[in-house]
């Protein structure tokens, strides 16, 4: 049984008339715009972005341009006064690539989520008082029941 024919305006029928050499306007056009999309795709892998000036304890917008005719992406980014802020969005980071990455690379990372969600229950333990329990407090109360009555 022979194989379908892919319809004009896919890659593949574009191939096919470059091989019979023949002439279609509608493959040409659609490999046009697939391989603007394939440099687009190479532009965003190999993208700059442009900070704007920040001030001490304010996020910082980045904005990025991928494609010509693209509107800029913002991305705020902590400016790194605040440890807590810079800590969150590392955080952020860390657990968007574990949605993308192998498995030969989850293992470091969940490794490192770890690390920073230690550190930032670290950061914001200092920033909160540290809730007592009604078990501690009971416990506090014996002991200096306790202590009254000896002394």
């Amino acid at each position: 049984m022979p194989r379908q024919l892919q319809p004009c305006g896919t890659h593949a029928a574009y191939v096919r008339h470059r091989r019979n050499k023949e002439e279609c306007d509608t493959c040409k056009e659609a490999e046009r715009e697939r391989k603007a999309k394939a440099r687009a795709a190479k532009k965003l892998a190999d993208a700059s972005v442009s900070l704007s000036t920040s001030e001490p304890g304010k996020t910082v917008g980045v904005e990025s341009k991928y494609h010509e005719q693209a509107d800029p992406i913002i991305i705020t980014v902590p400016s790194g006064a605040d440890p807590l802020e810079s800590a969150k969005w590392r955080l952020a980071k860390v657990r968007g690539a574990m949605l993308l990455s192998t498995p030969r690379d989850m293992a470091a990372l969940a490794k490192r989520e770890e690390e920073i969600v230690a550190l930032i229950q670290e950061l914001e333990g200092s920033k909160i008082e540290k809730k007592v329990s009604a078990l501690d407090q009971l416990a506090a109360k014996r002991a200096q029941r306790l202590a009254n009555a000896a002394g």
